[in-house]
């Protein structure tokens, strides 16, 4: 899976919708826990 495909997964996962300007800064998986903690539910 790349990675654009996996963090389309997690977003859809998690209920966030998750825009392309955030996604661009992501460097680490730790970035798209944060993000996803900060914007879920």
């Amino acid at each position: 899976m790349d990675a654009v495909k996996f963090v389309k997964a997690c977003g859809e996962a998690f209920g966030v919708e998750m825009r392309a300007e955030d996604v661009a800064d992501f460097q680490t998986l730790g970035d798209v826990v944060n993000y996803l903690d900060a914007n879920a539910g």
